[in-house]
């Protein structure tokens, strides 16, 4: 903390003026990080010093933003490039010298023909979760599909978190955790159902053909009305790869009607009359 409070203020990063009042002052707060290399191991702490953008207004505070950011041209620079490179950056902004460059922004980076450079992203899909978090994904998912007996709205992607049971990644890990908090600010929500005169018995289906890129089966889903009451639905990926979008909606399709055939069963048992509309 201390050497980042000494770059700042070498670098004349802030002038200090007495507060003016009614203006919208914006603080700031420490934010702290740990550096890791290719192999996962500690190789340095870092504290960084900003401030609290999200505290301001547009069109009050400020009219328009900049932010740096780094582009694959950048990195695509010969070996020759580099040394001016970090000559210019040292001749305006306090530079540190890492040394030779093998990992950035998750790019791993050798020199396997001298003079040349050779850029490889071997793990894109995430790292596997500890023993210990891939049991709480495993109960996690699991409670979430006792949630949808009664939440329609979460049923596709809970689904889809529950095809990585086997062998969760960290994006799928972090996709539990956006489901959690959807959940959890949408508590009060719930299924309702009404009392109704009305007894059209409908059902509603589609299909998404190829849409997952692992293995191109398509997730086909249906919902089952009563009246004006949701009493069945259905999101998942299906068990087989459909040659065009038609067979797949023809799969769609026969699903849905082998769920309607099975409530109409149980319906006219309890001596319910139906009108249908599929």
């Amino acid at each position: 903390m201390e050497a980042e409070l000494s770059t700042l203020q070498a670098n004349g990063t802030w002038h200090l003026v007495p507060p003016v009042p009614d203006v919208n002052l914006i603080d700031s707060r420490w934010v702290f990080k740990v550096k890791l290399p290719a192999d996962g191991s500690i190789e340095r702490y870092n504290a960084r010093l900003v401030a609290k953008g999200y505290k301001q207004r547009y069109g009050l505070d400020y009219d328009e933003t900049f932010s740096p950011v780094v582009k694959p041209a950048t990195i695509r620079s010969t070996a020759d490039a580099i040394p001016r490179l970090i000559s210019n950056l040292r001749s305006e902004f306090s530079v540190k010298d890492l040394g030779v460059l093998h990992y950035f922004l998750g790019i791993e980076i050798s020199t396997p023909v001298s003079g040349s450079l050779l850029l490889r992203q071997r793990n894109t899909n995430g790292d596997p979760l500890s023993p210990e978090e891939a049991t709480q994904y495993r109960s996690i998912v699991g409670s979430l599909q006792y949630l949808i007996v009664t939440r329609p709205d979460p049923s596709f992607v809970v689904n889809k978190v529950c095809q990585y049971l086997h062998q969760p990644l960290t994006p799928r890990w972090s996709a539990v955790k956006l489901i959690l908090r959807y959940v959890r600010h949408a508590v009060d929500s719930g299924l309702q159902l009404w009392a109704s005169t009305y007894t059209l018995f409908s059902a509603f289906f589609d299909a998404d053909w190829a849409d997952n890129m692992d293995d191109r089966r398509f997730t086909g889903g249906y919902a089952i009305f009563y009246g004006g009451n949701l009493i069945a639905w259905s999101a998942r990926k299906q068990p087989t790869v459909s040659r065009s979008s038609i067979e797949s909606e023809y799969k769609a399709l026969s699903n849905a009607t082998t769920e309607l055939v099975w409530v109409q069963s149980l319906l006219q048992e309890l001596g319910v009359l139906l009108k249908f509309n599929l």
